[in-house]
């Protein structure tokens, strides 16, 4: 099972350079927590069709990040509160 996040992704590159995705779809193992695909670039009128792809057949574990939020695969925040 995973849990499927949309929105914005900065991610390294290399040492000196990073990728800045605002539209990706990254599944997330919620067993491991590793990463299990990516898709860079999916448009919200495309999302439903690459889920399907995925074998994915609803929104139901999707999370989609708001406007400012973004995720940084490695990158742990301490400043967050569990609910």
């Amino acid at each position: 099972m995973s849990t499927i996040f949309y929105g914005a992704l900065v991610t390294p590159l290399s040492l000196t350079s990073y990728a800045a995705r605002p539209h990706a779809l990254i599944a997330v193992s919620r067993i491991s927590g590793e990463i299990e695909w990516i898709e860079r670039d999916v448009r919200a009128a495309e999302l439903q069709d690459v889920l399907a792809r995925h074998g994915i057949e609803s929104e139901t574990d999707l999370v989609k990040l708001k406007i400012g939020e973004f995720l940084m695969p490695g990158f742990i925040d301490t400043h967050t509160v569990s609910h």
